[in-house]
């Protein structure tokens, strides 16, 4: 009888550790704030770079030196081979309001392997993130299989979330252009990002991201279509996460958030990017 009580207590507590397992939850919210950070801060700085190729290959910006560009009046000095951005607040095409703008001075031509291009931010907002980057190069550093490929190291950049907070990032992205880039045409040009950064989110969170698929994007579409990106949270209950970009074939703003198989399936826009 006394082994028949031990036996069922025993039971008991195995019944009520997996039920308390089963009712587990977890606070989420560093893991959102944090992935929310993350897409913040590549945004502008992969922005940057597809305006500085789309003003490359732009025939009116090169022989009038004024065009419009994705809502952006751009300007081109060929005495300095400086590129300036000016945005009005108007509606990009991929949904942000763009204020003030960043100028661009090249080496030489921005096609030419070991070109650098020196970027400043002048009052520059996205949506009501003001950005600052003082220090922010992209250089060509090689070629593979006829393919550019571009360095951005951007280091110290501060994006305000909202009147009290601040994100903190450092990141490295690297750009790999095809051989068409140089071609006229109104043929889809793919380009890959890869990179890492780290930083500390708006709520004060340590962070790092990889880029483990490479993200794919196409000049004629303002959305990434395609690859992944994994977080490491170190004071986060789970520390682990992933950013997938899903719109695949088809030019949308779908991304999806999986912190150990909880997702969440949102939209790159404000209202699903805004503070927390």
């Amino acid at each position: 009888m006394k082994n028949l009580v031990i036996f069922l207590f025993g039971l008991a507590l195995l019944f009520a550790g997996t039920a308390c397992k089963k009712n587990q939850s977890y606070d989420l919210k560093p893991n959102l704030n944090v992935a929310n950070d993350n897409i913040l801060s590549h945004r502008p700085f992969i922005n940057v770079f597809n305006m500085i190729v789309k003003a490359s290959r732009d025939s009116a910006l090169q022989q009038q030196h004024h065009s419009l560009i994705d809502s952006a009046s751009v300007t081109l000095s060929p005495d300095n081979k400086k590129l300036t951005f000016i945005y009005s607040g108007t509606l990009c095409p991929d949904s942000v309001r763009r204020k003030g703008g960043f100028e661009v001075v090249l080496d030489t031509s921005f096609f030419v392997e070991g070109t650098k291009a020196f970027v400043t931010f002048k009052n520059y907002f996205e949506d009501s993130h003001y950005i600052i980057a003082s220090d922010s190069m992209i250089f060509s550093n090689s070629t593979s299989d006829s393919k550019m490929v571009y360095t951005n190291y951007i280091s110290d950049a501060l994006i305000t979330k909202d009147s009290l907070r601040v994100i903190h990032w450092n990141g490295l992205i690297t750009f790999t252009l095809p051989p068409e880039i140089l071609q006229n045409g109104n043929n889809p040009v793919q380009i890959e990002v890869n990179g890492s950064a780290t930083g500390i989110s708006s709520m004060g969170y340590g962070f790092r991201s990889t880029i483990t698929s490479s993200l794919l994007e196409y000049l004629d579409c303002p959305w990434i279509l395609d690859g992944k990106m994994e977080l490491f949270i170190p004071d986060a209950v789970i520390r682990g996460g992933t950013i997938g970009f899903i719109s695949k074939t088809t030019c949308n703003n779908l991304i999806d958030y999986d912190f150990e198989g909880t997702v969440y399936h949102w939209r790159i826009s404000e209202p699903y990017l805004g503070p927390w």
